[in-house]
């Protein structure tokens, strides 16, 4: 690594540290990401970028309310950080709280309105509260800024199901699998589409399809009703 060398001719380098911190935790090697973090918090305490990543980096190990922590601290040093409000925020929302999951994701795209992840996540944080018309909005604009969002196809489709709109849930995965069409999910998901609206022969194929990839809801729903695929 680069850092490497920065950190060889200056040891007590901040930048060099919190840049090699994050490029280990990219490669899952946590332990020493969390070293590399902690000195550049060490050398540089008002390093909001450090905190960010180190909280990232819990994030990653499951722990959540230390991800937090230094989230906490990013955004206090850096009140304009969108990232670190949008990371926190899914940190909240894994924890289960997701009105300030949203809250996060609110002020991040308030910083950054194309921020389109943050509109999906805000999405999935509505449609886990039953706003399922909310989600769609933020989804909506999640493929508006970002049009080959697979993850937002995915939640709208399913925000649409939700919503007895089966239709629309054939238009979103029918996007899904245009953008990925191995997607053994969007197979299973456009076939229950298909069964609600009573276009069995295109459920089935699609359900073979999905099994055929390896969907094991798939293959149990198909050996279930005697059909082979």
């Amino acid at each position: 690594m680069d850092q490497d060398k920065a950190i060889e001719f200056n040891p007590k380098n901040a930048k060099a540290y919190s840049n090699r911190g994050d490029a280990y935790s990219k490669l899952s090697n946590y332990n020493q990401a969390i070293a590399d973090l902690n000195k550049a918090i060490e050398f540089n305490p008002k390093f909001a970028e450090a905190y960010y990543n180190r909280g990232n980096t819990f994030d990653k190990l499951g722990n959540y309310n230390q991800a937090i922590a230094d989230l906490n601290k990013a955004i206090e040093l850096n009140p304009k950080f969108a990232e670190a409000y949008y990371n926190r925020g899914i940190a909240y929302g894994t924890l289960g709280n997701l009105n300030q999951a949203i809250a996060d994701f609110d002020k991040a795209i308030e910083l950054n309105p194309k921020f389109a992840f943050a509109y999906n996540n805000r999405g999935f944080a509505n449609s886990s509260l039953g706003n399922w018309n909310q989600a769609i909005a933020d989804y909506d604009k999640a493929i508006e800024l970002d049009p080959k969002n697979e993850l937002a196809y995915v939640n709208r489709g399913n925000a649409h199901g939700n919503l007895g709109n089966y239709n629309l849930v054939i238009v979103d995965f029918n996007r899904v699998l245009e953008l990925n069409s191995k997607s053994a999910f969007a197979y299973y998901k456009r076939g229950i589409a298909y069964d609600k609206l009573g276009k069995n022969e295109q459920a089935i194929a699609d359900f073979k399809k999905a099994a055929s990839i390896g969907f094991k809801e798939a293959q149990n729903y198909l050996t279930n009703k005697g059909i082979a695929w």
